[in-house]
């Protein structure tokens, strides 16, 4: 993976042309160049909705926002050879992965490691929503 914050004489220029078209290499922060997903609409789910920001093939990342509504349950699933944050923008949400539970509050994260079966689910009486970042 590539770091942020080098120092521009740290930075090693061959690494930089090895690096994947998607990806335009600074001296110190990495920009990626992603699919455009601006007008991406939110997509209807069993347990709410979900909406990808932003995909980067080449470095697997992927952000999106997911509303889970009052009651309704994520099957339990897992990203593999990805790690997951959730952020939880508004409301509460639960996650649950094979062996404990948390409960999250507004402004609070999670991470989830890669290849954990997992699943997130609202038991409040309010819709939360949450940010996710997949990523390597």
């Amino acid at each position: 993976m590539w770091s942020l914050g080098k120092r521009k004489e740290e930075t090693d220029s061959r690494n930089r042309e090895s690096l994947p078209e998607s990806i335009e290499a600074g001296w110190g922060i990495i920009v990626l160049k992603t699919m455009n997903l601006s007008n991406n609409p939110e997509k209807v789910e069993p347990w709410g909705l979900s909406r990808l920001l932003l995909r980067n093939p080449d470095t697997k990342l992927e952000v999106g926002v997911f509303k889970c509504s009052p009651g309704k349950s994520m099957d339990m699933h897992v990203h593999r050879g990805l790690n997951e944050i959730i952020y939880v923008i508004e409301g509460t949400v639960n996650l649950e992965d094979e062996v404990s539970a948390e409960k999250l509050q507004s402004d609070s994260a999670a991470v989830i490691s890669k290849d954990v079966m997992h699943r997130a689910f609202n038991e409040s009486a309010k819709e939360c929503k949450c940010l996710y970042i997949l990523y390597p």
